[in-house]
């Protein structure tokens, strides 16, 4: 169920981030629906790491298109391309694999060749999975170094391969106490 509003009990970066260091785990990661407060929370995150963190964002057009931007330069490329002959009334988006393929699989491998220990990625949805060379880029950054990312919840085998891997520690913004009661 997606959340409404600001609840009493929405969690905070300082909450997360202790947490995720007392979990001795390489790899944080936030999850959850549309709306949940990844992006919000991955932010005030990134603001806790060391140094220059390099990363790359996702960003929305609704009706239009979903860019993909190399934060370091700047540099931004479609990724989705809306189609309104897709069913359903969300995930409308068409995948532009050649985005990924021009920025995002060398600006991962930037970010894995890049100083420092952190790389933050905001956010890996179902894109994403269109592209298994962009996929197996974002693996390999996790073998370079730790990563601060947000993905989607979807029934998607990377979104979910990337949730359950055992050195991640993975903050559920629709579940955040799991099923306690």
């Amino acid at each position: 169920m997606k959340p409404t509003g600001t609840p009493a009990w929405r969690l905070t970066a300082d909450c997360i981030w202790s947490s995720f260091r007392a979990s001795g785990k390489r790899h944080l990661i936030l999850t959850g629906d549309r709306g949940s407060g990844k992006t919000t929370l991955l932010r005030a995150l990134r603001a806790r790491l060391p140094g220059p963190v390099p990363g790359l964002t996702t960003r929305a057009e609704p009706g239009r298109a979903v860019w993909l931007q190399e934060d370091a330069t700047g540099r931004r490329v479609p990724i989705g391309r809306f189609d309104p002959a897709l069913p359903g009334p969300e995930n409308r988006m068409r995948p532009l694999p050649e985005g990924f393929l021009s920025l995002g699989v060398p600006a991962l491998a930037r970010c894995a060749a890049a100083p420092g220990g952190w790389a933050a990625v905001d956010e890996v949805g179902y894109l994403e999975t269109a592209c298994p060379a962009y996929c197996a880029a974002l693996l390999a950054l996790m073998d370079a170094r730790r990563l601060l990312a947000a993905v989607r919840r979807q029934e998607l085998p990377l979104l979910q391969g990337l949730c359950r891997r055992p050195d991640v520690f993975l903050v559920d913004l629709d579940a955040p106490f799991g099923a306690l009661g």
